[in-house]
């Protein structure tokens, strides 16, 4: 008996977390359709959807050269953040020995940041 509904509540975690997969790619293709054409959500949601059906080798490519760069956005914000606070700090006029610490926790503060701002 506890097997059995251990089993199936596994089961019922799966599905669900499928289901909310599935409807975080609706949401995401939505929501593009909308910005680019001014219309409602359902309209959006279905015209994304249809595409994505009828391209899919063509949506995993754009998915996987958009994940590319937004990484590099994110590189780049952080880089950039991080010589700013190198030389606003005068850590390149040798005033303390253990520059690298603070820029190196800058950098990482920051590209942490970017990748909350950029994955909205």
């Amino acid at each position: 008996e506890g097997r059995a509904a251990e089993a199936v509540a596994c089961c019922a975690r799966c599905c669900l977390a499928c289901l909310q997969k599935i409807i975080e790619c609706i949401n995401r293709t939505a929501y593009t359709f909308i910005a680019l054409s001014a219309e409602k959500y359902c309209v959006s949601a279905r015209k994304g959807i249809s595409l994505a059906m009828a391209n899919p080798a063509y949506l995993l490519i754009l998915s996987g050269v958009g994940e590319a760069i937004q990484m590099l956005g994110n590189l780049l914000v952080a880089t950039l953040t991080s010589l700013c606070f190198y030389f606003m700090t005068g850590l390149n006029k040798g005033e303390t020995s253990k520059g690298a610490v603070p820029v190196l926790l800058c950098f990482l503060m920051s590209y942490l940041i970017a990748s909350i701002f950029m994955g909205v």
